[in-house]
Order: structure tokens, then C-alpha cells, then sequence
């Protein structure tokens, strides 16, 4: 983390602000969408969407509809989460929190937007379209100056000056203008008499300088030596319980998702039956095909994003920075989507409690100063 001892500029504190109170504001409306989205007016809305231009070139039923508004809204929503926590660490002059709130401004801008073209509403605005635009904005405001220079901590640049200009004389007509006066050090030359006459005196000859007297030379001193190194601080508890956690909950989640993509490929129809018999409104929602369809992506996704996670947590071990940042918004991401799917399955509330806690147990000033330790 840059160290400056520069104030932090009102244009950083708006833009962070903004970030975080549209962040939360999304996520509220966001799961308040996903509750209403079996409710009649929400199925009437996208119908209506569907009927007419440019819904009806999508090639989308009403269920097919509503899946991908539930997928766009929990993105966004988790967009957010993450979001929300980057701009704090803004605040805190960190240039990985920034180039995180980057890389999530599009994903969020167009999930946001691509919902509410989905569920149009009576005002001229959808929120979720608005919030993330003042999201991606506010993003935008930090990137410009002085909020660049301070995050990356540099010296605020000054402000340029501008030279006076000089006022030209006004010549006098009745006046005429005087010779410059000759350089000092320029004589005019005169004649010598004599010069060259052999009853004239010699010419002057400078007397011999006595060679320069040897300076006395100063005493070599060895240079200083640099301090030594402080050595880095002990691993805080908290971090360890962080990078435990989540090295349980990567291996837990990948291990039953493993499972579930090798009972699709090895017995399809086994498990496609048990999935019809645990939660029935499938069957009438959801083909077999793509039921089996959707685990093996799913399935591929999540396996990919557990590995992610590990190296992450063993990177933040290490004491790596820009991996805290990076474990951190994958913790949020989680956090979300288990609490937004353990609505519907109980079965995800352990991988919820396994990734939520890495949260705070990563904003903790002891971990922090660990991390910023050089």
C-alpha cells in the first residue's frame, strides 16, 4: 500500500461513497426481485416483454425467461457484495481494490441493465439499470485526478501558473532613444607609443606563478550501512482461521460437485429421477436434458472457482496483498450466492457458514497490517 501523507481528496470520499451506497441499495432491490419473480405481476411483465420487439427475437419462453432474469439478478447482486467491500478498501488508498471495482464495473453494468430490459416497469428508469450506472460512474471518478495520483500515492500535482504578461513600453515620439552604454569588461582598443621602436622599454612580461600548494586531502570514512530489515510480524491468528475456512469450504464444495457431475455422466437418468423426487416444481420447469446440462456447467464453474479460491488462500498465507483483495470478493461472491440459493435448497447453509466468516476475518486490522507489512 502507497504511503503519502497527502489528504485524502473529497472527490475519492464522493466516488467511494457512491459506490457503496448504490452497491447496497442494488442488492436490496436485487433480492427483493428474486422473491417476486414467481409472482403473477412479474410473469405478466415479461410476457408482455416477450410478446413484442425486441423481446420476441430472443427465442425465449416464459420459464427460459425467468431463469436467466433470476441468473442476471443474483450476478449483479454479487457484483455488488463485492463492490460494496472494494470501495471501502479505496478509502483506505489500496490500488488492487481499485483495479478490482474495475474489473467488476462491466459485469455488474451489463447484468443490471440486461435485467431490467427483462422486467420492464412502469417508470422510465428501471433501478437496477440506474444503480448500476451510478456504480459504473463512480468507478469511473476514480480513475480521474486527484483521486489517481492519491491512490497511487503520489504527490498531488501542483496547479500551473501562469506567467504575468509584461506591459510594452509606449515609445515617445519627442524623445530619442540613448546608445547603450559598452559591457564592463570591454575596454576600447588605443594605440601604444612606441610600440615596435627599439629604444622602447620592454614589454611587460608576467612574473612565473609559483605551482598551486597541494590541498590536504580529507580523511576517508566508510559509508553507513543500511539499518537491517525489520522481519515481518507473526501470522495473525485470524488469518489463519480465514485461509482454513477456506480451504474447507473450497474442498467441500468441489468434492460434491465432483460427485454430482460423475453420478450425471455415469447414471443420468438415476439422477435426474432423485432430482425430480427431492424438489418436484423441476419437472415442470426443467427438461432432463437440460437439467443434466445445467450440472456439468455448473458443475465445471464451481470446481474452477473452488481452485481459484485454494491458490488464493495459500497465496494469503504467504503474506501476498493483491491475493487478500482478490479472496476477499470471492468470499463476498460466495457468501451471496449461498445465501441467495439456500432460500430454495437448505443443503448449501454449511457452504455459507464455511465462506462467510473469511469476510471479516479478512478485514481485521491485525491481518491488514500483516499484509501491508514489506
Amino acid at each position: 500500500m502507497p504511503e503519502t501523507s497527502a489528504p485524502r481528496p473529497a472527490q475519492v470520499t464522493i466516488a467511494a461513497g457512491l459506490v457503496m451506497l448504490g452497491s447496497v441499495v442494488l442488492v436490496l432491490v436485487a433480492f427483493d426481485l428474486v422473491a417476486g419473480l414467481r409472482s403473477l405481476e412479474t410473469r405478466e411483465s415479461v410476457a408482455d416483454f416477450l410478446s413484442e420487439q425486441p423481446g420476441a427475437d430472443l427465442g425465449l419462453d416464459l420459464q427460459e425467461a425467468l431463469t436467466l432474469l433470476r441468473t442476471l439478478t443474483m450476478v449483479a447482486a454479487a457484483c455488488a457484495t463485492t463492490t460494496a467491500i472494494l470501495a471501502f478498501s479505496v478509502l483506505r488508498r489500496s490500488r488492487s481494490a481499485r483495479l478490482g471495482l474495475t474489473l467488476l464495473a462491466p459485469p455488474l453494468f451489463l447484468a443490471g441493465l440486461a435485467a431490467s430490459e427483462l422486467r420492464p416497469t412502469e417508470a422510465p428508469l428501471s433501478p437496477l439499470g440506474f444503480l448500476s450506472a451510478v456504480v459504473v460512474g463512480s468507478v469511473v471518478m476514480l480513475w480521474l485526478q486527484p483521486a489517481r495520483d492519491w491512490v497511487d500515492g503520489k504527490a498531488p500535482r501542483p496547479a500551473p501558473d501562469r506567467p504575468e504578461p509584461r506591459p510594452r513600453p509606449t515609445p515617445d515620439p519627442g524623445h530619442e532613444p540613448t546608445p547603450e552604454p559598452a559591457p564592463a569588461g570591454r575596454r576600447e582598443a588605443r594605440a601604444y607609443q612606441g610600440f615596435g621602436d627599439p629604444g622602447s622599454p620592454p614589454a611587460y612580461v608576467a612574473p612565473p606563478t609559483a605551482p598551486p600548494a597541494m590541498l590536504p586531502t580529507a580523511p576517508t570514512t566508510a559509508l553507513p550501512t543500511a539499518p537491517p530489515r525489520p522481519a515481518r510480524p507473526a501470522r495473525p491468528a485470524a488469518l489463519m482461521w480465514a485461509c482454513g475456512l477456506t480451504w474447507a469450504g473450497t474442498a467441500l464444495v468441489a468434492l460434491v460437485m465432483l460427485i454430482a457431475v460423475a453420478l450425471v455422466l455415469v447414471a443420468p437418468d438415476m439422477f435426474v429421477d432423485e432430482a425430480y423426487r427431492q424438489n418436484p416444481d423441476l419437472r415442470a420447469d426443467t427438461s432432463p436434458a437440460e437439467l443434466r446440462s445445467s450440472v456439468i456447467v455448473a458443475g465445471t464453474v464451481l470446481v474452477c472457482w473452488c481452485v481459484t479460491a485454494a491458490l488464493l488462500g495459500a497465496l494469503v498465507w504467504r503474506g501476498r496483498q493483491w491475493a487478500s483483495t482478490a479472496l476477499l470478493a470471492s468470499a463476498c461472491c460466495a457468501s451471496v450466492l449461498c445465501l441467495a440459493v439456500a432460500v430454495v435448497s437448505p443443503l448449501l447453509l454449511p457452504s455459507l457458514a464455511l465462506c462467510a466468516p473469511v469476510v471479516p476475518l479478512l478485514l481485521k486490522p491485525e491481518v491488514r497490517a500483516f499484509l501491508a507489512h514489506r
